[in-house]
């Protein structure tokens, strides 16, 4: 990752620990609650993604962060790419 990043170990350490004070663990119930509303949004995309839109679904957040162009085939839920984020990171 260092690599394709193009960032030093320190750098790395210092966006990954920002990203990791952000994540917050998500009920079962909150994301089931979603299943149904995610699965007409990626039914005919790619069903195994389902549960990630779920989850999008089910909380307040600013995307979801995936190089799979699955998901850009839906609009609901905004996709962050990893070379975007490393480069917002940087900007920091």
């Amino acid at each position: 990752m260092l690599e394709k990043a193009k960032l030093t170990e320190e750098e790395f350490t210092t966006i990954f620990s920002l990203l990791f004070s952000k994540i917050s663990v998500v009920s079962d119930v909150a994301i089931e609650s979603k299943m149904e509303e995610a699965k007409q949004i990626m039914d005919k995309i790619d069903t195994d993604d389902t549960p990630f839109i779920a989850l999008a679904l089910a909380v307040e957040n600013d995307g979801i962060w995936s190089d799979d162009t699955h998901f850009e085939q839906q609009t609901r839920i905004k996709v962050w790419k990893t070379v975007v984020l490393l480069n917002l990171l940087k900007e920091m």
